[in-house]
């Protein structure tokens, strides 16, 4: 008779609640078994120690991947869906939060996308049955994971123009949530769980999306660079220019958002609401090109008719004496041609002072310039504010000029 297996010493109810058998128990050993998938891979691949750095850097993008899509699952399930349905309950989401609307709506899309991406960068599902004989055989190796990522790309990238949406309503967004910071705070806590202690800035996690994009062209450089083979760097290179493409396009529209952004705050700004419903900074296609601050010189309307009955008298003697040699570019000749007018003395000594104070620091003025698509806008920053000094139409040269001491809007003045 065969003896038993189990130690006489050692009930078999004892010895079915050791930590031992209670772990076997828990395990599964199939086709899909994380355990039997990580042995296959391990076969496949003996060691990372033996990847390259194009497989590295193909392991890393595909593992970032999915904590980029991670992140931006609990970004719209905890924040931007549960948000937007708090708030239509006590105002008109799409009125008074439509960049908040606008940026809801692309993240989903976003999502939706880099959740395929993430299907198309991963390793094909291991064979359900392995041998060591179709090991060498395999497809693995830094050619097939640069392929593999390239090509999920090259399936995705043009659908990543959604990111423009997002990044040029992420300024006015983040503005809009300042506005309505009371709505804000009552969703946060009626949102709290006091028995989860992780802390969740849904505000600050807006920001994820425009960093993404922008790392894209940063690790296809990266690649192109460690690429160990020429069809490696020619799939390489595609994918970069193709991600660069559309991370200009979104830098484009970020920059554009910022300027509108930096438009309304001047517009805010000014401290006279009459001059400021006239000039109508804010107009569809008006962009902010630049700001600076600048030494303007003054003249007054004494000088500017001075210089004007000059030129004047400057060209009507030219051509009474064309064949007469004249040195015109010394001042002593220009002083002798303002005293023939004995009728304009005080416009003669204004252009005189004019022409000899040679731009001191005392005729000029440090002001505030603003160059837009169309227009130009000098102005003097005074407590916080701006007092618009001249505003110049640069498609109708048109001149809009209001003095410090009034606080009413002069006539315009043809240019």
């Amino acid at each position: 008779m065969l003896e038993s297996v189990v130690p006489p010493k050692l009930p078999i109810s004892e010895m079915a609640r050791t930590p031992q058998v209670m772990r076997l128990a828990k395990m599964t050993y199939d086709e899909r078994s994380p355990r039997f998938l990580r042995h296959l891979q391990e076969l496949d691949h003996p060691s990372k120690s033996n990847w390259t750095t194009a497989e590295r850097i193909c392991s890393e993008m595909t593992a970032t991947e999915k904590d980029y899509v991670s992140d931006i699952t609990a970004l719209v399930e905890r924040f931007l869906d549960p948000f937007a349905a708090f708030a239509d309950k006590y105002c008109k989401t799409t009125e008074e939060l439509p960049a908040f609307t606008a940026l809801r709506c692309a993240a989903h899309v976003i999502l939706g996308v880099h959740k395929e991406l993430v299907k198309l960068m991963e390793p094909p599902q291991q064979r359900r049955f392995f041998t060591f004989t179709n090991t060498t055989s395999s497809g693995s190796g830094p050619l097939e994971a640069v392929t593999r990522v390239t090509k999920a790309f090259a399936s995705t990238i043009e659908y990543m123009k959604v990111y423009a949406i997002y990044c040029a309503n992420y300024l006015l967004a983040t503005e809009e949530l300042k506005a309505h910071a009371k709505l804000l705070d009552a969703f946060t806590l009626a949102q709290a769980d006091p028995d989860n202690n992780e802390t969740f800035d849904a505000v600050s996690d807006l920001i994820k999306p425009v960093q993404r994009i922008c790392r894209y062209s940063l690790l296809f450089r990266s690649l192109v660079k460690n690429a160990t083979c020429p069809e490696e760097v020619e799939l390489a290179e595609e994918a970069l220019e193709s991600v660069q493409r559309v991370s200009d396009l979104v830098n484009a529209r970020v920059r554009d958002a910022e300027n509108n952004v930096r438009l309304v705050s001047i517009n805010d700004s000014i401290d006279n609401t009459k001059l400021s419903s006239k000039l109508e900074l804010l107009r569809p296609g008006r962009k902010l090109l630049c700001e600076m601050p600048a030494a303007v010189q003054v003249i007054d309307r004494r000088t500017r008719l001075a210089r004007v009955l000059h030129l004047h008298s400057a060209r009507f003697d030219q051509k009474r004496s064309f064949q007469q040699h004249r040195d015109t570019s010394s001042v002593n000749s220009e002083m002798e041609l303002l005293g023939a007018n004995s009728e304009n003395e005080r416009e003669e000594s204004a252009l005189r002072d004019s022409l000899t104070s040679n731009g001191h620091e005392r005729n000029k003025d440090r002001q505030r310039v603003i160059l837009l698509s169309d227009a130009l806008l000098m102005a003097r920053r005074s407590n916080f504010h701006l007092r618009v000094r001249r505003h110049i139409c640069l498609s109708c040269a048109t001149v809009i000029e209001a003095q410090e001491t009034d606080g009413d809007v002069d006539d315009p003045e043809a240019g």
